[in-house]
């Protein structure tokens, strides 16, 4: 993969908390682990290191959900929610290009088996994607159980995360608005 996506990893490390270090060492280790790979030559790793980024990205929306929950409305809780939201698409998009690597027959590109030059994260983005936010064109369609159970927790996850969001910040919005019309009637 190319460095532009490790710098991805280390500011989404960054931006989930600004106050621990744990997310930016682990990231730091995903990013140094690439160079030790690309080094010593060694072909086989990518899958387990996509794995990896999978795992990491799926910890850091739990952990922008929990921050959500936790904090109070404003412009940091609402843009923590987006970028949780960003995150879990681009670990099920690492996910699916495992998933594709693994079994280049799982997908089809109209009606075709996915062109070799195809067969990369931002293809299984552009999927994740569509179907993500339950969009799906139909161009790309998942073949295999797995590739289609892939495809339904996609839509799925992209759905309970947002309506789980949608909720949280909804309910806090009211909570603020009750407490500042309480803080009012009290005054007068």
């Amino acid at each position: 993969m190319a460095i532009t996506f490790y710098i991805l990893v280390v500011v989404c490390a960054f931006l989930v908390n600004k106050h621990s270090v744990i997310y930016v060492n682990v990231a730091y280790t995903l990013v140094g682990l690439r160079l030790v790979a690309d080094i010593l030559g060694i072909p086989s790793f990518s899958s387990i290191e996509e794995s990896l980024l999978v795992m990491f990205f799926m910890w850091l929306s739990v952990v922008l959900v929990r921050q959500t929950v936790h904090s109070k409305i404003d412009d940091d809780t609402i843009t923590t929610a987006i970028i949780g939201y960003l995150l879990l698409a681009i670990s099920l998009s690492l996910l699916m290009t495992v998933i594709i690597r693994e079994d280049p027959t799982a997908f089809t590109y109209l009606g075709q088996p996915i062109p070799g030059e195809l067969r990369n994260f931002s293809f299984s983005n552009y999927f994740v994607f569509v179907t993500y936010t339950t969009l799906g064109y139909g161009d790309v369609l998942p073949v295999t159980p797995l590739a289609q159970t892939f495809a339904k927790l996609t839509s799925i996850a992209g759905q309970i995360y947002l309506t789980i969001n949608v909720a949280i910040l909804v309910g806090k919005y009211i909570n603020h608005s009750n407490k500042k019309e309480d803080d009012n009637s009290t005054e007068a």
